[in-house]
């Protein structure tokens, strides 16, 4: 059954998500920060157990030196009810402090945030696909500074939602995005199509242009829905690519 909220200004039953075990950033007076919260929810239902995992971007302040910059974490939630309720699990990408290698000596955060999940059974046992967006945020200038060439996507596969923390990645770019990021794959070379598509974000908007890759190597095949902006042509596409060898 598919439930709906039209959750516009003014509209009953649209209360905040709780989430037991974890809340909105806070000040040090104890208050929830200007930049705090849930957001950027994807709620996958595992096929085999019925549990349902969200992950979500945590907005929240780190310090570095004498700044406070602005940082997105993305953590993650589950639920044995149906979502009547859910607990918090691991906070499953925290913002790393990391220097810019496109500029050095210039010091941030790697962000990540507008996560997706992907449950997919192969041979009776559930593995988990997901993707982020990640970008650079410097300690001096926070949000505003963001290089554009900073901007990726990492994909990972694990056994459970929690071991993505730590599974293994492949980094996807564009054209755009500064080599010194390291870059597996540029989304712009698998196809004519895409040669128009300077930018890629949000790994799950259903208001812009969408794609499907698909790898494939020697033991399984993989599904990742990802999407990006481009320059022309917002229909839907779909893309398949195979890929044989490598890492996942």
């Amino acid at each position: 059954m598919l439930l709906t909220a039209d959750c516009v200004p003014g509209a009953t039953g649209c209360a905040p998500l709780t989430i037991q075990g974890d809340g909105p950033f806070l000040l040090p007076n104890g208050q929830p920060a200007p930049f705090s919260g849930f957001a950027d929810p994807c709620l996958r239902r595992d096929p085999q157990t019925g549990t349902l995992w969200l992950t979500y971007s945590w907005p929240n302040n780190k310090t570095s030196g004498a700044y406070s910059v602005p940082c997105v974490d993305t953590h993650l939630a589950s639920s044995t009810d149906g979502g009547n309720t859910f607990s918090f699990q691991v906070p499953l990408w925290p913002a790393i402090p990391v220097s810019n290698p496109s500029n050095p000596g210039q010091a941030g955060f790697q962000d990540h945030e507008v996560s997706n999940l992907v449950p997919v059974v192969e041979s009776g046992a559930t593995f988990w696909y997901a993707v982020r967006m990640d970008y650079f945020v410097p300690d001096a200038t926070g949000y505003p500074g963001r290089p554009g060439d900073s901007f990726l996507l990492k994909v990972f596969k694990a056994s459970s939602p929690a071991a993505l923390a730590t599974a293994p990645f492949e980094t996807l770019g564009c054209a755009y995005t500064n080599p010194a990021w390291g870059m597996d794959q540029d989304l712009a070379a698998l196809s004519p199509d895409l040669q128009d598509v300077s930018f890629w974000t949000d790994t799950k908007s259903r208001s812009i242009k969408q794609k499907w890759i698909h790898r494939q190597d020697a033991k399984s095949a993989k599904s990742l829905f990802v999407s990006c902006i481009g320059s022309a042509d917002t229909e839907k596409k779909a893309i398949m690519r195979q890929l044989r060898g490598g890492n996942s």
